[in-house]
């Protein structure tokens, strides 16, 4: 008897486990004052991970490689409603980048340099 309610406990608290909403995966494109840049949000066997396909800010371009090279957050986690660089969460208080889906198409991401925040409105790219 013991078991049953231990097998159904388990199987109650992993159902409730959130998992990623999938919206945030895709292809995504900023633009604002300082640059411009293409990110690829997807699904790896690391979990979520964040790549770079493009950057351009007037002084250095990037191009994607293909490579481990590209990756921008190599691990993004999701946070009360939110998904957090699982990196720098861990060890700070405040992770370098928080990422909020707005919608399908658009992200808002709040970047922090030096503790202080940036914020900025990626949308999806459509090719």
């Amino acid at each position: 008897m013991n078991k049953t309610y231990l097998i159904l406990i388990t199987v109650f608290f992993s159902s409730c486990q959130k998992s990623p909403d999938e919206r945030i995966f895709g292809d995504w494109k900023v633009a604002n004052n300082y640059y411009t840049a293409d990110y690829k949000i997807e699904r790896t066997e690391r979990g979520i991970t964040a790549k770079v396909m493009y950057y351009d800010d007037g002084t250095t371009i990037l191009k994607a490689t293909h490579s481990d090279q590209d990756i921008y957050i190599p691990s993004l986690h999701y946070k009360d409603g939110e998904y957090v660089d699982a990196v720098s969460g861990a060890t700070q208080q405040t992770p370098s980048i928080r990422i909020k889906i707005r919608n399908t198409d658009s992200l808002d991401v709040t970047k922090y340099v030096m503790h202080k925040p940036i914020k900025e409105y990626w949308t999806r790219k459509i090719d």
